[in-house]
């Protein structure tokens, strides 16, 4: 797994400028850099070793960095990850349309005059990039970028309304007015100071299937096998996390059948749902399991010290797993299989009424809101913007069945952007993940198909009853709404989505703190207190700090992501520039 950021001199004035100490400079935190300088471009990139061969190829005909793996195939041929790469080197675009996996990278020709950066059919792995007025940037993550002195620091308010309603921006904004974010299956090419976003894989091109009932089970089945064999041709011994949900569940099922050893951990808390069933599976599977039923932190430094805990347990297995580091996960398998945030009312909304109706549905099903109570009164425009943006991301694709266009639209957005704050602190935790649910091939089989067999876990509960070993036979965690575990569950344990699920005391100090800070930074920042509704914003922390009220809370949490916007503008003291 490789970290980059890289220059293009727009102007050829600009091309003499050797940028290798400040690119150098802002990979630093990820350890020490190697930098390539060759005509306009300048790439700045390390590779963390997470995966195996080299992340970077030099050849005779340029350089390509790349993130993730490509899982490249030929048929029924899948390469190497090795072999993946120089694919990419030799004949990208073909290379491109032949990866299933989840990858960004770049490539630059060895005159230095064209630079490519790409990420995967989805966008699940993300590209940034951000003009200045001689240079074009573009960074494996989004804090490679945020410090350079020659971007503008504007923060951009809609995205900032788009995050506080779903928890990132839409389309191909961030939090910075002047960084992109490449779009799903996507090029961005720069070839002599010329920049063209160029698209390889449009999801909007698939040809229904119209496959029914029992055929479409056996389909979904086959190719989601298919997506785990691809990725695990080579191992014996694998790391899993193995949850009480069922997307993890059916990673560790077919591991097993094919005969992969699997090493299982869960770390959520004790009297869970999640961690009793995990425990269950595990033991009906043969897993090796490790539990970590500690701490009341978030979900990434959790996951961090139960693998470290997992590492001084284990260090000294017999058959240990080839790459401890790179871990399968079941991201993805809710929404994309499970069609988690939808539901008969949004699909009926879609095909009656059309998708300002079926934006309103999803907004309305999701809680996807901004209040404008928490804004001035000259910006509650931006209150709508949630709305809207789900309607106009509906109306982009007015060829694809309604039903299914829903489901598109959190695939493109939601899904796509859901790991982006893992890929942030690869750098620091040094853990990648294995990601089968987001197999190219896979999408393409669940998106060719009838949304309707998919609804409230339809056919996913249909596939567990298929599950060898007996592995249906475990009850499992199901969501809220959705159809239930066939297999009765102990009512004494704790359901994910309960309050109380992790210790409540622990919860409280970090909530405390976190109004601190909040308190603190919305004091400091001038940018956002021109666009937020201080007064009440104040009164609503003390109601939680002082008097214990914490059904504001949803309001308050919306105030975080305008202040991650504001951050460069107030650092540099324009927020002057960031009212515009």
């Amino acid at each position: 797994m490789a970290v980059f950021l890289a220059a293009y001199a727009l102007d050829p004035a600009s091309a003499a400028l050797d940028l290798s100490a400040r690119l150098r400079a802002a990979l630093e935190p990820a350890g020490p850099a190697r930098v390539d300088h060759t005509g306009r471009a300048t790439v700045a990139h390390l590779d963390l070793q997470l995966w195996p061969g080299a992340s970077t190829q030099i050849d005779t005909q340029g350089l390509i960095v790349v993130g993730g793996d490509p899982v490249i195939c030929h048929g029924q041929e899948v390469l190497d990850r090795s072999a993946a790469i120089d694919s990419l080197a030799g004949d990208l675009d073909q290379g491109l349309l032949d990866a299933q996996g989840t990858f960004a990278g770049i490539r630059v020709d060895q005159s230095g005059r064209r630079l490519r950066a790409f990420t995967d059919k989805l966008g699940v792995r993300p590209i940034y990039w951000a003009r200045s007025n001689t240079h074009l940037y573009i960074a494996s993550a989004f804090w490679l970028l945020q410090d350079l002195p020659d971007l503008q620091a504007a923060p951009d308010w809609q995205a900032a309304a788009e995050t506080a309603a779903f928890g990132f921006p839409l389309g191909n904004r961030s939090l910075r007015a002047a960084i992109s974010v490449l779009e799903s299956g996507h090029v961005l090419q720069v070839l002599d100071g010329d920049l063209q976003l160029q698209s390889y894989w449009d999801w909007r091109q698939l040809s229904p299937n119209r496959l029914q009932k029992q055929e479409l089970l056996a389909f979904i089945e086959q190719e989601f096998h298919a997506a785990v064999d691809r990725r695990s041709q080579d191992q014996n011994a694998v790391m899993c996390f193995l949850s009480g949900g069922m997307d993890s569940r059916l990673i560790a099922v077919r591991l097993r059948e094919t005969g992969k050893q699997v090493h299982s951990l869960n770390f959520a808390p004790e009297g869970s749902q999640d961690l009793v069933l995990g425990r269950l599976i595990a033991e009906r599977l043969g897993c090796h399991h490790f539990e970590y039923p500690k701490g009341s932190q978030g979900f990434a430094e959790r996951q961090v010290d139960a693998l470290k805990a997992w590492a001084e347990v284990n260090s000294r297995l017999s058959t240990p797993p080839e790459r401890p580091a790179l871990i399968w996960s079941g991201d993805g398998g809710s929404v994309g299989l499970g069609h988690v945030y939808l539901s008969r009312d949004i699909i009926d909304q879609a095909r009656r009424h059309g998708p300002a109706a079926a934006a309103r549905a999803l907004q309305n099903s999701n809680g996807n809101f901004l209040m404008p109570s928490v804004l001035r009164r000259r910006w509650r425009h931006l209150a709508e913007v949630p709305r809207s943006g789900i309607e106009a991301d509906l109306l982009s694709r007015p060829q694809i069945e309604p039903g299914r266009n829903c489901h598109l639209f959190l695939m493109l957005n939601d899904q796509r952007r859901h790991l982006a704050r893992h890929f942030e602190s690869l750098h620091k935790t040094r853990i990648d993940l294995v990601l089968p649910f987001f197999d190219a091939r896979f999408l393409a089989a669940v998106l060719a198909s009838p949304v309707d067999e998919f609804l409230d876990h339809g056919l996913y509960n249909a596939l567990m009853a298929r599950l060898p070993f007996e592995a249906g036979a475990v009850p499992w965690q199901s969501y809220p709404g959705h159809l239930p575990c066939p297999v009765p569950v102990d009512p004494n344990l704790r359901h994910q989505w309960d309050d109380g699920w992790v210790d409540a005391e622990g919860v409280k100090r970090m909530r405390d703190d976190h109004l601190r800070r909040l308190s603190r930074e919305l004091g400091d920042s001038r940018s956002v207190r021109a666009v937020l509704a201080m007064p009440l914003l104040r009164l609503l922390i003390w109601a939680e700090q002082l008097a214990g009220l914490e059904r504001y809370g949803y309001l308050i949490n919306a105030t975080e992501p305008f202040l991650n916007a504001a951050k460069a503008a107030d650092a540099r003291g324009t927020a002057r520039e960031s009212l515009t």
